[in-house]
């Protein structure tokens, strides 16, 4: 970025680490992404800040909350909002099981007041193997309440549509990142923590699943210390082209003889032959 830029946000931070807030001179401080570009973080400017080395390097590509943290900021944002009330934390949901939800509340819906429990994850992106156990864990616990209750399911970041469409139909309600700045962008303004009023602080434009994909995959360091983020990349890619006519990926499976591993097989039981897949590729990643 533009020295320019690092010095409009070093008058803004008033020459303090975004994070430990200790005093540095201009030269010391390194830009730093609040939501990672990892974890599909870009260059908007209310991503943005600036920190010291040292708080830059215990961050790494981590996020920069706990999920504890989400879950009390998230609570704060209810207890400020009109249409939500009887807020509790860390709620215990029966005498006989030790569950506890991470939020316990009740929503104005239509004018009437209904029963929420909401599930909160402090990571942006999810393997489909833990969205499913989200899934199941939500609807654990709804075994363990009495009445009706909605589902919701909250997270820092932007799902891709599969799995927007997985949660859906399995009656979760989303609460991402673009839902949490559009709904509470009041409370949010009303909150003391400015970490989580930055992160929150501006509406979140959905990027196309194919331009996700691809930054993402470019974000990944060339050599081979990271195959296996780059082996993880492609096979996301390679279900999000595939899901609908072919299995998910399976990964490093052997053959019969125990020699040769394959990275990456996709079982067909589609009657189509190649040509629909080359379809399918020109249209999702090279269509003007």
């Amino acid at each position: 970025m533009k020295q320019t830029e690092k010095e409009r946000i070093y008058n803004e931070q008033q020459g303090r680490c975004f994070f430990c807030e200790r005093e540095f001179p201009l030269s010391v401080f390194t830009f730093d992404h609040l939501l990672p570009r990892s974890l599909s973080g870009d260059d908007a400017s209310n991503n943005i800040v600036l920190s010291c080395p040292e708080c830059n390097m215990r961050r790494a590509n981590k996020m920069p909350f706990r999920e504890i943290e989400l879950v009390y900021f998230i609570k704060q944002l209810l207890d400020k909002h009109p249409d939500f009330r009887n807020i509790t934390q860390e709620a215990l949901l029966s005498n006989e099981v030790r569950y506890r939800a991470d939020i316990l509340a009740e929503q104005k819906i239509k004018g009437k007041w209904e029963k929420i429990l909401i599930e909160l994850k402090s990571v942006p992106t999810f393997t489909s193997k833990r969205l499913k156990s989200v899934v199941d864990q939500l609807n654990t616990y709804k075994t363990h309440i009495k009445g009706n209750i909605k589902l919701v399911f909250s997270f820092p970041g932007i799902l891709p549509k599969t799995d927007n469409d997985f949660l859906e139909k399995s009656g979760i309600e989303i609460w991402d990142r673009d839902y949490i700045v559009k709904t509470f962008e009041k409370e949010v303004k009303q909150t003391d923590d400015k970490l989580f009023q930055k992160f929150f602080s501006y509406s979140y434009v959905k990027p196309k699943i194919e331009d996700t994909l691809l930054d993402e995959l470019k974000a990944i360091p060339a050599g081979r210390n990271d195959w296996s983020k780059y082996q993880k990349q492609i096979g996301k890619i390679l279900s999000y082209l595939f899901s609908d006519t072919l299995s998910d990926p399976i990964t490093e499976l052997p053959d019969k003889y125990g020699i040769n591993r394959r990275d990456f097989i996709l079982r067909n039981y589609r009657e189509e032959g190649l040509e629909i897949f080359k379809r399918k590729i020109s249209g999702r990643f090279y269509s003007p």
